[in-house]
Formats: C-alpha cells, structure tokens, sequence
C-alpha cells in the first residue's frame, strides 16, 4: 500500500463527500471512509472497493486503532450535519464545531500530515463586494457562525499540532447527488415534469460550480503546501435568472417559471462573488466544465434516473 495515497474522509456518503470519494479511487488513491454506524450509503453504490472504518466517536481508541493500520497521511472532513436550509439556524449545528476539532485531534493520532476541512460561503454573510478571504465575516446563519468557529479553531490546533492544516469555503456547487430540495434539482425535476418553478425575482447574483470541479480543486489543494483558508467558486457570478433561463433551454423553453413567487429571506444573501484566486495559484487549478454544459449532463443524470 502506498501510504502516500491514504486519504481518510468524513462525510463520504454526502454530496460533495460521495464524488471526492469517487475521483479519489479515479486517481488510484485509497480513500478510508469513516462513517457513523448504520450510515446511508445510497450516494455510494457500485464502489465496492471503498473501505469504511465505523464509528460514532472519533476519537475511541478502537477507531483509532483501526485507522492507525492504514498509515494515512492525510485527512478530509467533509462531515457536516444540518446542511439543509431548514436546519441552519438549529441549535443542534453547534456540535459540528467539536466534531471537527475531533477530527483534527484524529488526524494527528494515526499520523496525518494534512488536514483539510470543509467551509462555506455563509461564513462570510451578506457582502456587497467581491470576496476575498482576509474580508470581514459577518453571518447571519448559526450555520454560518459555527462553520466560521469551526475553521479558526481547527486551523489553529492543525498549526499547533504541525499539522498543514486547510479550511476551503465552498460557495454554492450542483451535480448529481444534490439534495432534490436545493435550487438546481427543483428547477429541473419541475421542468421535466412540465411544471412551472415557483422562484423568487432570482435578482441574486450567484457563483454555481460543478462538483467535479470543486473535487478536483480539493484534491490538488490537498497535493499543494498551501496552508490556512480557500474560496472554492467558479469566478464566473451571474444573476440567477440567466441560470434558470439556461437550464428552461435545456429542458422545454415554453414552460416559463413563476418569477417573485416566493419572497425573498429577510437574510437573503443577494450577491455571492468569491475570489478563487488564492485556491487556483496554490493548487494548480482551474474550473473546466461551463455551466451550459454541466446542466446538460445533469439531466442527462435525471433521464437515466
């Protein structure tokens, strides 16, 4: 086993989790998943070359044990609960936070030497300029919040751990595996059933990129000596009407969506521009697919499905 390509990975039957884990084996990397026990694995069909280690403490001696056997060197957190919108302001999120210092902890006791976790653009909160990562923070989310205190802490124990720690906020992706309530899937699942989406005005300007190419991203990041916090985005923001008009093309032109339907949040983020260009100079890596052409394939994804 080349020890060099160990990658151990939280969250792995999520979304953004089950296509890491999918173009880790791409790349002849061994991922080692660690789930809770009795985990939904639908993400993960037809990958029985994955090994899964189950847990529901990380840091139990027996789970440490365990991954200790496969000499990893590094380490993805990708585990996240309360994702949806519905979730976001519960109390609940606040266990996230020790569940990833737990990680990082976890990742030092088998012997990483990278540790990368998971953010999000909702750390940042509304903003009416581009966003760079030394910006000021201001979320509105417990969501939000409690990624932002999850990133500062875990980078600051990767640091004194020495391990190379990363903490990547990701802004909004779309693939298949979404989760059918998020915005993307609902356009698309209304259309084919020759329906008429209920949006909002959709004024927001939105930065949409495909998962394959965040993955990718990951993974180079990973490779790279970079160290500290990333926007992950695709650079390219539009208003959401163009990217609702794009996949009505796609699918059936004659159907027009139910615009100001549903009001905006008192929250609602109207603008979301990251600057990935700290994430593109460390890692060696561009976005490739355009978004005309990701949606093609997406419902190509939801015809077969």
């Amino acid at each position: 086993m080349d020890m060099s390509k160990v990658v151990v990975v939280t969250g792995g039957n999520g979304f953004i989790g089950s296509h890491l884990v999918r173009e880790l084996l791409n790349q002849k990397y061994e991922p080692i998943l660690l789930l809770r026990k009795n985990a939904n694995l639908d993400k993960l069909k037809n990958l029985n070359s994955i090994k899964i280690v189950e847990t529901s403490d990380y840091l139990n001696k027996n789970t440490t044990n365990k991954l200790q056997l496969f000499s990893p060197l590094s380490f993805i957190h990708c585990a996240w609960s309360g994702v949806l919108g519905k979730d976001r302001n519960n109390n609940a999120q606040k266990n996230n936070v020790d569940l990833s210092i737990s990680s990082v902890k976890l990742a030092k006791k088998i012997g990483c030497r990278k540790w990368i976790g998971l953010g999000s653009h909702a750390e940042y909160g509304p903003q009416k300029v581009k966003t760079h990562e030394s910006i000021i923070c201001k979320p509105t989310t417990l969501y939000g919040k409690y990624k932002l205190e999850a990133g500062k802490k875990c980078l600051e124990l990767s640091h004194k751990l020495q391990l190379e720690g990363k903490w990547i906020r990701i802004f909004s992706t779309y693939g298949p595996f979404d989760n059918d309530s998020w915005l993307i899937p609902y356009i698309i699942k209304s259309l084919l059933k020759n329906k008429k989406p209920e949006l909002t005005h959709c004024e927001q300007i939105w930065d949409y990129l495909h998962v394959e190419d965040a993955v990718n991203a990951i993974i180079k990041l990973k490779n790279s000596s970079g160290r500290g916090i990333f926007n992950l985005g695709s650079s390219k923001p539009r208003k959401l009407k163009e990217y609702v008009s794009i996949i009505c093309d796609e699918i059936n032109k004659n159907i027009k969506p139910s615009f100001g339907k549903i009001p905006y949040r008192k929250d609602q983020v109207m603008s979301l521009y990251p600057d990935i260009t700290r994430i593109k100079k460390a890692a060696k890596w561009n976005p490739k697919i355009d978004f005309s052409n990701g949606i093609k394939n997406l419902v190509n994804y939801y015809h077969e499905h």
